[in-house]
């Protein structure tokens, strides 16, 4: 003979309801930090690549006597055009008001197309002969504090 009063082990609706809605709260507050924290890490792609290309540069400079604009692997040196993982393009040029003989600027933007774009912090960075070290939001105000 059966019992009349089985108990039944599960969940309720209620109780899977409110395991949703906490996950949900979760999600809502680590989803946006975890982005910003993608952002700021893919920034050291930009940074690194800058400060070794500078130092390229350095070198270049040592044997030759002058800077190069070349960042294409032409002139003996050995960079590229854009950061190893692709999130910046990066250019070589005068100082403003210099000359590529005796001064250099190196500029990395993030890249139309890849994620990065949407750092509107520190969307352009630069390093030059003198080591001086700058950063541009998307609306080109001075993020160099926070961006280096």
């Amino acid at each position: 003979m059966k019992n009349k009063h089985e108990h039944f082990s599960g969940f309720t609706i209620v109780e899977m309801l409110a395991v949703m809605a906490m996950i949900g709260v979760l999600a809502m507050l680590t989803v946006p930090a975890y982005t910003e924290y993608v952002k700021e890490s893919r920034r050291i792609d930009a940074t690194a690549t800058l400060v070794e290309y500078a130092t390229q540069q350095e070198l270049f400079f040592s044997r030759k006597d002058t800077y190069t604009n070349s960042v294409n692997g032409a002139k003996g040196l050995n960079l590229s055009s854009e950061t190893p993982e692709g999130y910046y393009s990066i250019t070589a040029n005068a100082c403003p008001g210099g000359d590529i003989a005796t001064c250099f600027q190196l500029t990395a933007v993030a890249r139309s197309g890849e994620a990065q774009i949407n750092d509107k912090d520190c969307r352009t960075f630069t390093i030059d002969s003198r080591g001086i070290k700058t950063a541009r939001s998307a609306a080109l105000g001075d993020t160099t504090d926070e961006c280096w």
